[in-house]
C-alpha cells in the first residue's frame, strides 16, 4: 500500500493500545453507535432505501456499515479503509456484536477494486475531498470507479464538511489559525489541537494536528490532513462527468437543502 498522508495520519487510529480494558473499548463503541444513530443514520434512513449490498469508501472501523446491517437496511456490506488498525478494530467490533455480512478491507481505493457490484456506494465523514490531494484527478478516478461498481439505478452518497468557519478564521488571521476541540465522552483521547492553513487560489486546506490522551500524559502527533474544497458547482460537474444523474444536495443530516456559503456540510446523492 502506498504510504501517503492519509495512511500516515490514520494508521494507528483505534489501535489496541488506546483501549486498555474491555470496559473502555465498550464505552468507545457505544459512543460511536450513538453518534452514528444521531447523525449519519438520521440522514440515511430518510434518503437511502434498503439495499442488498453496500460499499463504503473510507469506512474507518465500520460504524455506518454496522448500523445499516443491524437495522436491516443492507444485507451485505464491504468497507475499504486505508488504516490497518481501524480495519482490525472493525473486525473485532463486528465479531463482538455478532454483526454478519460485513467485510472490512485494508487498502487504498485508488489502488484496488472491490469484488462484485453494489446497490450503494458511500463516501462519508469528510473523506472525498482527500482524493485530489492524494493523486492528480483522484476524485474523478474514485467517481468513475464508483460508477463502474454500482448496479443500474444504484446510489452514490458523498458527505463532507464545508469548513466554512475554519476557512473564515484562516482568512481573518493571515492564512492560518490554531484551534482546539474536545472529543466526545468515551473516546480514549480528550483534546484535539489543530493548526489549519488555507490556500485560497488552490482551494486547499491543510490541518496539522495533535491528540492528547484522556487518562495519561501522552501526545499523539503531529498528523497531517489535506482537503481540496469543492464548491457545489464543481462537485456536481465532476459527478455528472462520471455518468451519474438525479443529483441532489443537502446541507446536513436533517436533510435540509444545501445553501452555498452557508451550510457547514455538503451531502450529495446521485443515481447511476
Amino acid at each position: 500500500m502506498k504510504k501517503n498522508f492519509a495512511y500516515e495520519t490514520y494508521k494507528n487510529v483505534e489501535a489496541p493500545q488506546n483501549y486498555k480494558t474491555a470496559a473502555k473499548r465498550g464505552r468507545y463503541i457505544r459512543s460511536m453507535e450513538k453518534r452514528t444513530d444521531a447523525e449519519d443514520m438520521r440522514f440515511l434512513r430518510g434518503q437511502l432505501p434498503t439495499v442488498e449490498r453496500v460499499l463504503e469508501i473510507g469506512s474507518g472501523s465500520g460504524r455506518i456499515l454496522h448500523a445499516l446491517l443491524t437495522e436491516g437496511r443492507a444485507q451485505g456490506a464491504v468497507g475499504v479503509e486505508i488504516s490497518p488498525s481501524r480495519v482490525r478494530f472493525g473486525k473485532a467490533w463486528a465479531k463482538q456484536k455478532k454483526i454478519a455480512g460485513v467485510e472490512h478491507i485494508a487498502g487504498d481505493i485508488l489502488q484496488l477494486k472491490p469484488r462484485g457490484t453494489f446497490d450503494a456506494v458511500l463516501c462519508m465523514t469528510t473523506i472525498f475531498p482527500f482524493f485530489d490531494m492524494l493523486e492528480k484527478d483522484g476524485l474523478k478516478k474514485v467517481l468513475k470507479k464508483s460508477y463502474a461498481l454500482l448496479n443500474p439505478g444504484g446510489f452514490l452518497v458523498l458527505e463532507s464538511s464545508t469548513f466554512i468557519e475554519t476557512i473564515k478564521q484562516c482568512k481573518d488571521n493571515g492564512g492560518s489559525v490554531r484551534i482546539w476541540e474536545e472529543y466526545r465522552a468515551g473516546d480514549p483521547f480528550r483534546f484535539h489541537l489543530m493548526r489549519y492553513s488555507w490556500d485560497e487560489k488552490k482551494r486547499q486546506l491543510e490541518d496539522v494536528s495533535y491528540n492528547l490522551m484522556r487518562d495519561k500524559l501522552f501526545v499523539d502527533g503531529p498528523t497531517t490532513k489535506r482537503w481540496h474544497i469543492e464548491n457545489s458547482a464543481s462537485l456536481i460537474q465532476k459527478v455528472k462527468a462520471a455518468g451519474f444523474k438525479n443529483i441532489k444536495l443537502f446541507g446536513g443530516f436533517n436533510s435540509s437543502l444545501y445553501k452555498e456559503g452557508i451550510s457547514d456540510r455538503i451531502i450529495l446523492i446521485a443515481r447511476k
